[in-house]
């Protein structure tokens, strides 16, 4: 008998390493929304490198299909490292890049497209 449950014992225990992994990975997930999404009218648990102001501003210049649309942290490298690649992966459609310099200063753009390696 105890050699007849043994498969049973090792399917349980598969299928709770498994439950155990994708709750792990909701866990995750759920911790990278919470800090994913940028709200210009709502703080952001993250430092955030434009004031309330500015991205108030920023909304008023986009075009107009856009102005309503949520604005969603596509990349950052406190949230997803260094790494052009990444930054590549992480973004898709129409953004706003907004780099902070050494000396405090911002810059940025505005792209209708995806940026792309060439």
């Amino acid at each position: 008998l105890r050699f007849a449950l043994q498969p049973i014992r090792m399917i349980s225990t598969a299928s709770m390493v498994v439950r155990a992994r994708m709750l792990h990975q909701e866990v995750l997930t759920e911790r990278l929304e919470e800090t994913a999404s940028v709200d210009p009218r709502r703080p952001c648990a993250l430092e955030s490198v434009l004031s309330l102001d500015l991205a108030a501003e920023l909304r008023d210049l986009l075009p107009s299909y856009l102005k309503c649309l949520d604005w969603q942290l596509a990349y950052s490298p406190k949230v997803h490292g260094t790494s052009m690649n990444t930054f590549y992966r992480q973004q898709d459609g129409p953004n706003i890049l907004v780099v902070r310099d050494a000396h405090g200063g911002l810059f940025g753009g505005f792209a209708t497209e995806p940026w792309k390696p060439q």
